[in-house]
């Protein structure tokens, strides 16, 4: 059980670790000079790990990285749609230049900003362009109190306007409901026109699915007799399933969940001990429910993945007749046709390995899982699998 804990608690931290390092996904997008003009490549995402501070752009995917700071450009801009402005915004009393996620560009325009490299730091704020103010929004809305002054906050960034009122009252404090909040203001502030230039996209989580074979090593324990003396017999076994995934984070591929379903067989021969007569033969189904993590600064991306797992075994052969001593005279008089084994059992699994990206959201995923299972019967196994993921939507 120690060994257990540990595994999980450095895993975990390992994880955490490699999430927060320079793990760079390149996604096709531009930058905007102070000049105005707009140069296409691909840019660094990093899931707003140092995405204020700085900007990691590509003109081309041969070419070594080049880093911008926010006073070197006006912005950059994901052909997926996020928008990077360059503003001067007030954090923790002090003016500081920034890349300013843009959620909504217009007459007062919305801002998001994240700055988790040293700090914990997330705050909206709004950026009337008549007089050039900003005005920072609270993003915790967790408690009453926070919620009023978020309220008070965005009822004087409207002007009071009566309007408006309504809409702050029922918003839920969600990012998208800042988004809508702002238009609305809008809508009908400029009914003759149209004041918004750019709008936050709205990202739908992506869909995917993995089939996959391979080869699957179990180390089956049972009862070996009436008196459920532990034994076990380690056998291989072809391993056939598939995997349902979608993204955690709807703008990046590196946090998935994962459902998985596989089907594999369980042989205890004859000419295992203790002595079988006949074979013992089951059919092993199992499904996992758990948490992908990629490094995506690699053209073929590591990866870890935790969860837990479970089985239910159907035998399909089990009419094995075990010779037993009687303990009390010694004769052989302990016969019984079946092996006693749990049909289910519930545990935790890790997975590593690697995905080799191909074009059109496809890859060839390359995984090791061992799975240990501490609930019901116990028939840990380790196995090697090679899949093809395609996206389904």
């Amino acid at each position: 059980m120690k060994k257990t804990i540990f595994t999980f608690i450095g895993l975990l931290l390992f994880i955490n670790i490699t999430a927060k390092s320079a793990n760079i996904e390149w996604k096709s997008g531009k930058i905007i000079t102070n000049q105005g003009d707009t140069i296409h490549g691909t840019l660094g995402y990093r899931n707003g790990v140092g995405d204020w501070s700085k900007c990691i752009f590509k003109e081309n995917t041969s070419d070594p990285a080049s880093t911008y700071m926010p006073n070197q450009i006006k912005g950059y801009i994901y052909d997926s749609g996020a928008y990077y402005e360059s503003i001067i915004l007030k954090i923790n009393g002090l003016e500081i230049k920034c890349f300013a996620e843009c959620l909504v560009k217009g007459t007062i325009s919305l801002y998001y900003l994240e700055k988790n490299e040293r700090e914990e730091f997330e705050s909206y704020y709004s950026l009337n362009a008549l007089d050039g103010k900003s005005a920072p929004i609270p993003a915790e809305s967790k408690s009453y109190k926070h919620r009023e002054k978020i309220k008070r906050t965005l009822w004087a960034i409207f002007n009071f306007n009566p309007k408006m009122e309504e809409y702050i009252k029922k918003m839920d404090y969600s990012r998208s409901s800042f988004v809508d909040l702002f238009k609305k203001y809008h809508d009908l502030t400029c009914s003759e026109s149209v004041c918004i230039t750019y709008q936050e996209p709205k990202y739908k989580s992506k869909f995917y699915i993995t089939p996959y074979i391979g080869a699957q090593l179990n180390m089956t324990h049972y009862n070996a007799s009436v008196e459920k003396e532990s034994s076990k017999i380690n056998n291989y076994t072809p391993l056939l399933g598939v995997n349902f995934q979608m993204n955690l984070n709807k703008k990046s591929d590196r946090k998935k969940l994962n459902f998985g379903l596989n089907v594999s067989q369980i042989k205890m021969g004859h000419d295992k001990e203790p002595v079988f007569i006949e074979d013992f033969k089951a059919i092993q189904i199992a499904n996992n429910i758990g948490a992908e993590f990629q490094l995506m600064g690699h053209k073929i991306r590591p990866f870890f993945e935790i969860g837990l797992a479970q089985f239910l075994v159907f035998d399909i052969q089990n009419k094995n007749n075990t010779v037993l001593k009687n303990p009390i005279t010694g004769d052989d008089d302990f016969y019984f046709k079946k092996t006693p084994f749990d049909t289910y059992s519930l545990g935790y699994y890790l997975s590593s390995g690697i995905i080799i990206p191909l074009k059109n959201d496809r890859a060839i995923p390359i995984k090791m899982t061992f799975a240990k299972y501490v609930f019901g019967a116990q028939n840990d196994n380790i196995n090697l699998s090679i899949g093809y993921t395609f996206r389904l939507r």
